[in-house]
């Protein structure tokens, strides 16, 4: 899923998964890929609880 950038990807799964593991990891994926790299300003991330906010930062 981190480097699935042909298609829309949904990752379904419980609690303490690794599902904002995967987000960020993917944020990281796309900021250092050659030879198109994204710029910084170029990424919003959204989450809707504190938890995943602060392991995002």
């Amino acid at each position: 899923a981190v480097t699935t950038f042909d298609k829309n990807i949904v990752v379904t799964a419980g609690a303490g998964t690794g599902k904002t593991t995967l987000l960020v990891d993917r944020i990281i994926y796309l900021l250092v890929r050659e030879p198109d790299p994204l710029k910084i300003t170029e990424i919003v991330a959204l989450t809707f609880t504190n938890k995943a906010a602060n392991e995002m930062k």
